[in-house]
């Protein structure tokens, strides 16, 4: 089958472009559009993109990944796939190691046809600075303890792990959990700027949704999210819900770092819903019109915006289209080294979606067949 577009996401820019598929892969890209193709995109109908990867999400759809049960896990991994997301790591915040074991064995990592591919989980602590916990559980933040994270990467789930790495114990965890395959983001985190340079030494290569729940920029005194902005070797996760982030710092961290940005939705099991309330965990979370997900005490706890609403509020802050498209596409799959996705290129899974003017997707390809978006 052959698809062509007016508009695609090919190599980091937007062209014409024409893709060949032969079952689950793409077997030829070629830079026209073919008027003879089975399927053709126009302009108007958007952009031809890959399928996007979302490396932190809690929940949608009014299903909580803190306390569900794995026939909801699956049914939210059906429902995130016609959002045009392919791709994600199932978030688990901060809770006791009992807790987080009962919820990595709801959560299958494995590729279907029909539900979005599981990578593995985002464990977002528990081990964080109280200073920064946002709205994490306070009787469960803890330090670091080693004993603890072998037996949770023991369950051989665990793909990516948020920790401060100002504590006591950080850098050699980091180490070991490097050594481990498991990729350290840091965040929740009061670290000043070379506490952060240490951990990227012991193999630290993200930041969590920055600026954040994390120490920031300051001229005498610099922060987590300073080191974050320039040292290349750290990819920089932005919430781009215009909540989290202004439209000006959403255009510093582009104008700064944009090979470096790899977009998260953050997003609780009130995406995808209507307004009201939701859980996050044990919390109860407010979703009210024109604001962020909010508990009773006024604490942002995550957001409601899916991932093609993400790049669109990103493009309407001035950035590129290119450069948001791959914020949520090749980048994050960087982060993950995977090399046969997130990108519209020969020999990679045939993953794809249109991302249109309005910021939502219309149509779906995972694996190389349309799914119905019904």
């Amino acid at each position: 089958m052959k698809i062509s577009a007016a508009a695609a996401f090919v190599n980091g820019a937007i062209t014409a472009a024409t893709v060949e598929l032969d079952g689950n892969r793409i077997v030829d890209v070629v830079s026209d559009f073919q008027s003879g193709s089975d399927i053709k995109i126009s302009e108007s109908d958007g952009v031809l993109i890959p399928g996007m990867i979302d490396l932190q999400i809690n929940g949608g759809f009014g299903i909580d990944f803190q306390s569900g049960q794995r026939a909801d896990f699956n049914e939210f991994r059906r429902q995130l796939l016609k959002t045009g997301v392919t791709g994600f790591l199932p978030t688990l915040i901060t809770a006791s190691q009992k807790s987080l074991l009962k919820q990595l064995s709801e959560i299958d990592i494995d590729s279907q046809p029909e539900l979005s591919d599981s990578l593995g989980v985002h464990l977002e602590g528990p081990y964080i600075s109280q200073a920064a916990r946002g709205t994490h559980d306070p009787a469960q933040v803890r330090e670091i303890n080693l004993d603890e994270i072998k037996q949770l990467i023991a369950t051989k789930k665990i793909k990516l792990i948020t920790l401060a790495p100002e504590l006591a114990g950080a850098l050699a965890a980091i180490s070991y959990l490097v050594d481990n395959e498991v990729i350290v983001s840091v965040g929740h985190s009061m670290a000043s700027s070379e506490q952060t340079s240490l951990a990227v030494e012991k193999g630290a290569r993200m930041v969590t949704h920055i600026f954040n729940a994390q120490s920031g920029v300051h001229h005498r005194e610099s922060g987590l999210a300073s080191q974050a902005l320039i040292n290349p070797q750290l990819y920089l996760g932005a919430i781009a819900d215009l909540y989290h982030l202004s439209k000006e710092t959403i255009k510093l961290i582009f104008q700064t770092a944009s090979e470096r940005v790899v977009l998260v939705t953050d997003a609780i099991s009130a995406m995808g819903m209507a307004n009201g309330e939701f859980n996050l965990g044990r919390q109860t979370v407010l979703v009210e019109a024109g604001k962020p997900p909010k508990r009773s005490d006024g604490v942002i706890a995550g957001s409601a915006v899916r991932m093609d609403q993400s790049v669109k509020n990103v493009i309407d802050c001035g950035v590129a289209p290119a450069k948001a498209i791959a914020a949520a596409t090749s980048i994050p799959a960087k982060v993950l080294g995977l090399s046969d996705r997130g990108q519209i290129k020969k020999g990679f899974i045939a993953d794809l979606a249109i991302f249109n003017n309005t910021g939502s997707v219309t149509r779906v390809w995972h694996q190389g067949s349309e799914i119905s978006l019904d």
